[in-house]
């Protein structure tokens, strides 16, 4: 089993990203979601802290019974390991901006979506699943309302 302290990459602890406040569900992940954690944290997280500072990991890896619980969708990219749904400790910044710059960057993610309910803002992040395609999609979507529609940098100015 693997510790929870360990560090995932410079600034992520592996708690970090299987954090839930379930505490009847045990959320450890197995090896080789750890394995996939590293690589997210690594080559997604790291350069977005790196550019916009401190970032918060509200959800990461979740097990099939969290992601139940939750309501997730049932092959969602948290269940591998290649996903994290985060935002930014720092209020200088918008959650746009970070969209932005990954799109303009040469970050090897599959999919990003700047989500929003009616308390809170948030980018779902994940890099490649085990059983897809080699090749990243770079699909960069918005969710809101409960409705899925293809990310406008000029209609989602301010989040």
């Amino acid at each position: 089993m693997p510790s929870l302290e360990q560090k995932l990459s410079d600034h992520f602890l592996l708690k970090e990203l299987c954090y839930t406040s379930h505490r009847t569900i045990d959320n450890t992940p197995p090896d080789e979601v750890v394995t996939r954690l590293r690589l997210l944290s690594w080559k997604v997280l790291e350069p977005i802290r790196e550019e916009f500072g401190a970032v918060r990991v509200n959800s990461g890896y979740r097990c099939p019974e969290l992601n139940k619980k939750i309501g997730g969708a049932k092959d969602s990219a948290h269940l591998y390991g290649v996903a994290a749904d985060i935002d930014l400790i720092s209020n200088d910044r918008k959650l746009q901006e970070v969209v932005n710059w990954v799109l303009d960057s040469e970050l090897d993610f599959d999919q990003i979506i700047l989500e929003s309910s009616s308390t809170a803002n948030w980018i779902h992040i994940g890099s490649l699943r085990p059983d897809h395609e080699k090749v990243p999609r770079r699909q960069a979507l918005r969710f809101k309302n409960g409705t899925y529609t293809v990310y406008d940098r000029k209609t989602n100015y301010g989040v």
